[in-house]
């Protein structure tokens, strides 16, 4: 990610992944805004208190579940030896993912992810900031796999563009629209839009055409 005035990164990751994809592939976590929480973080259970930011405890890449393979049953003595993470305190409590369930309500895990959202949300401020006082700048946002059966992140992107349009207007200048969407998905275009640039492909190959189209236009 570039930085501009003040350190200020010019990308953000949105997503609501929990398999720590973007992490492992070396996104920093102050840019990184998991919506439904990570599986590789895990917090203290029990706590009813409404203001608590819980401890957050990672697991290694290389950790692994005991789990039978013919019941999908963990395996193991208790559930220690069974790979679940305990307390460090040595209490044998189990600790729980930082993940939100259906219908999970547990306060500390809705503050944690809340705070990551606080986070984007003042990110995304000095984003449009940057556009409105910048006649250059650009916004481009990179949609990969959204679909509309969980609809949060294509809301979110509607609303981002809705608050940069509004900053900059929708009009498009000789270098083309200040805000654009790049939306890869190999089924699901969604509606035709001037601003929209929609790539019929998975998303792997996608990527590495969009690579390779960079490159092509830095040497020329």
């Amino acid at each position: 990610g570039k930085v501009g005035a003040e350190g200020f990164k010019k990308y953000y990751v949105y997503t609501s992944n929990v398999d720590n994809f973007f992490r492992r592939a070396g996104f920093e976590s102050e840019n990184l805004c998991e919506i439904h929480g990570c599986l590789s973080r895990w917090i203290p259970r029990g706590s009813e208190d409404e203001h608590e930011l819980p401890t957050v405890h990672h697991l290694p890449e290389e950790h692994r579940f005991k789990v039978d393979p013919q019941t999908f049953l963990l395996e193991g003595e208790d559930m220690g030896t069974a790979g679940v993470p305990l307390h460090p305190s040595g209490s044998g409590d189990a600790l729980r993912p930082a993940v939100l369930m259906f219908d999970d309500e547990y306060p500390p895990l809705l503050n944690l992810l809340k705070a990551e959202q606080d986070r984007y949300q003042a990110w995304e401020a000095k984003m449009e900031e940057e556009l409105s006082g910048n006649s250059s700048a650009r916004v481009v946002i990179l949609e990969i796999g959204c679909g509309t059966r969980v609809p949060a992140i294509r809301q979110e992107i509607d609303w981002v563009i809705k608050d940069c349009q509004e900053k900059v207007g929708s009009r498009a200048d000789s270098q083309g629209p200040r805000v654009e969407l790049i939306r890869i998905n190999p089924s699901d275009e969604g509606p035709a839009e001037s601003h929209v640039t929609h790539i019929k492909l998975p998303a792997l190959l996608a990527l590495a055409e969009i690579e390779k189209e960079l490159e092509h236009l830095a040497d020329s």
